[in-house]
């Protein structure tokens, strides 16, 4: 994790490695609701939601993956820390667009169906609505729900996140069934299994693959200027 600076009124406050490690112990190990008074007090400080959920909750979720993989904390610890994290999204994420237009930009963002953790695609979901998207958000879906909810949707654009190489056999056939019923439909793929093995993606036939959150996002406004139904691709690898 890299300190930076983000602005309290009319001055800078650094957010420091020692700050972002107790965090992370504070999640992992502290009283429930002690984390969140600190997340709570960061953004009072003037810290931004960009900010605080792509420099610092990612960060932390990617932190308690190494320390696990590392045998420095226990599997249920990380369970708890992320569903805090997950918790403290649900209680700030920002309301879907109060006026729906047909200008609106419109995208299913959804995860696959048997990951564990959502943390990736809630983040990008009020990220995006805050820019003015309407995002269906859908993390609990099974494969079955989320076809049916694909095919009855207006939106045509498509973003699936992917965290587990246990959900990619599940992937495959959502991109294939999507690309049966809704051939329109423009595909974007992206979350933590793309940074880790890009080529498990190298057989889909899809219209963007991204391991970062800012890219991803890139690409769904250039999507979302084009007419729905043009052949404008984009591929980041």
């Amino acid at each position: 994790m890299q300190e930076f600076e983000y602005s309290n009124g009319s001055q800078s406050t650094l957010f420091t490695k020692r700050e972002f490690d107790e965090l992370c112990d504070q999640l992992l190990c502290g009283t429930p609701h002690f984390g969140e008074i600190t997340l709570l007090q960061l953004m009072s400080d003037g810290m931004s939601k960009r900010d605080l959920y792509l420099r610092v909750l990612l960060q932390a979720a990617r932190q308690f993956g190494f320390l696990w993989d590392e045998n420095e904390v226990s599997y249920l610890s990380v369970q708890l820390a992320m569903l805090r994290i997950e918790g403290f999204l649900e209680g700030v994420q920002s309301p879907e667009p109060s006026k729906i237009t047909q200008n609106t930009k419109q995208a299913i963002l959804a995860s696959i169906p048997g990951d564990s953790h959502t943390i990736g695609a809630k983040f990008a979901a009020d990220t995006l609505r805050s820019m003015g998207w309407d995002i269906d958000l859908k993390t609990k879906s099974n494969y079955s729900k989320l076809m049916v909810e694909i095919d009855n949707s207006t939106a045509s654009i498509l973003a699936l996140s992917i965290g587990s190489i246990s959900s990619t056999n599940t992937l495959q056939r959502i991109v294939k069934t999507v690309q049966l019923i809704r051939p329109e439909t423009k595909i974007l793929i992206s979350g933590p299994l793309v940074e880790f093995d890009r080529k498990l993606f190298d057989n889909l036939k899809i219209d963007g693959l991204f391991s970062r959150f800012e890219d991803a996002e890139d690409a769904l406004n250039n999507l979302g200027k084009t007419d729905p139904g043009s052949n404008h691709r984009v591929r980041l690898t």
